[in-house]
Formats: structure tokens, sequence, C-alpha cells
């Protein structure tokens, strides 16, 4: 039996726990700390294999040369590769015998969700057109007509901006382009004509589709393409001397 008597009530029970806390902290203050040795790090040493950092320099420049790394190589810290059948190949021997066709794809979304969103944007700009080209004759915006295109206009525009979107397409890369361009000229320059050359209820039709597929095909070129499209349309609003406003 324990000499201590039990507590009566709450204060007892309190001082009861402080001992035998007090008496646990003091026990533990006498428990002997563990030998660790202390000893200065080697700063003289060099790693053996690759950095990380070297390694990531490797990488940044074998990506600005169009060599992404595989999707199964994992880099050890020594700067060889697992995955392959030889372990100790070097990560740049590993990419130039690799093909092409197996590295990942830089493309963060799939053609779908490229489509989807490109579809919703360029309703929405057809819309804002429409109303402009309503607004600028001083005709009345009848917003069930304007709905009823735009309806009539989405499934299509999303077929060709999902068929655009594909791996498949993307592969052609120059003729993707070209075609761009043929079509960014050609909607250009067309609405500056139509514009110019025919009565406002011919504009009203036109102009909201052609000036979509135009604003399409811009964000779709690169630059280099981009300003020969610009350079092309102007030079035919001087040809013709027709007015942009």
């Amino acid at each position: 039996m324990s000499e201590q008597p039990e507590p009566r009530n709450r204060r007892e029970r309190r001082a009861a726990d402080k001992s035998a806390g007090k008496t646990k902290t003091k026990a533990a203050k006498k428990t002997p700390s563990p030998e660790i040795p202390m000893v200065m790090p080697d700063y003289d040493s060099k790693p053996t294999g690759k950095t990380l950092l070297q390694i990531a320099e490797e990488r940044r420049h074998l990506l600005e040369k169009g060599q992404p790394f595989p999707a199964n190589a994992v880099i050890n810290p020594d700067g060889t590769v697992e995955g392959s059948n030889n372990p100790d190949i070097d990560v740049t021997d590993l990419l130039q015998s690799h093909d092409t066709t197996q590295f990942l794809s830089d493309e963060p979304l799939g053609a779908f969700a490229n489509a989807l969103i490109y579809c919703i944007s360029l309703s929405m700009l057809h819309v804002t057109l429409d109303v402009m080209v309503l607004t600028q004759y001083n005709q009345d915006v009848e917003w069930r007509l304007i709905a009823g295109r735009m309806l009539r206009l989405t499934p299509a525009l999303f077929v060709v901006l999902y068929v655009f979107h594909t791996e498949g397409v993307k592969r052609w890369k120059k003729m993707r382009q070209l075609f761009f361009l043929g079509l960014s000229i050609g909607a250009g320059c067309y609405m500056l004509y139509a514009a110019n050359e025919f009565g406002y209820y011919f504009v009203m039709r036109r102009c909201p589709p052609l000036g979509t597929l135009w604003v399409w095909s811009v964000i779709e070129m690169d630059l280099a393409y981009a300003l020969v499209h610009a350079a092309t349309v102007l030079g035919f609003m001087w040809w013709g001397e027709y007015k942009a406003f």
C-alpha cells in the first residue's frame, strides 16, 4: 500500500499531481545524454557523381534542343538513369538513342479540353461582334436571333477546333501554320472588301463569322506567320483604298 493518503478533494489531487510532475522532471534531468561525437563536416571532398544542379542544367539544354526526358526515366544523383536496359547509360546517351515519339508531350491539355475552351471563347466573340455590327447600323439587338445563330455555329466550330488540336494534325506543324496563314489572310481581306463594297445587311450577316475565324487563325499562328498575315492584310487595304473604320 502507498504511504501517502488518498486525495479527498480537488485541491489535494492537484497538489499530488504537481508533486508527481516535479519528481518526474528531476528524474528526467538526471538521465544521462547519449554520447554523440561532434565532428566538423568535410568541406574539401567533392561529389563523385553529377550534382543536382549539373543534371538540371543538362536537362535544360536538352529541352531547348527539343529532346525532353522519356516518361519512364529515373535520374539518380550520380547522373545515371534507371528504367533502361543498361543502368550505367548516361542521360545524354539515352536521349540521343531514344525515339522522339516516346517522349512526353508538352501539351498540358488534351484536344477535347482545348477545343472546349476555344469554342466557348470564340462563341462569346461571335456574339460580341454580332452585337457590335447591329449597334453600328442602328439596328435592334434581338437576343433570340443572336442566340440562334450562335447555337448553329457552336457545334460545327467545336468539331473543327477538336480536329485541329489532335496530335495527328499537330504533327504537321508547317502545314498547319500555312493553313491558318491562308485562312487569316482570306478572312481579313474579304472582311475589308465586304465592309467597303456591300450593303449593311450583307455586312451584318458575314462580318461576325468572318471576324471570329480571323481572330482564331491569328491566335493559332506563330509570331512570324502572324506578322506576314498583318503585312498582307494592310497591303490589301492600301491597294484597294479601303477603310477599316
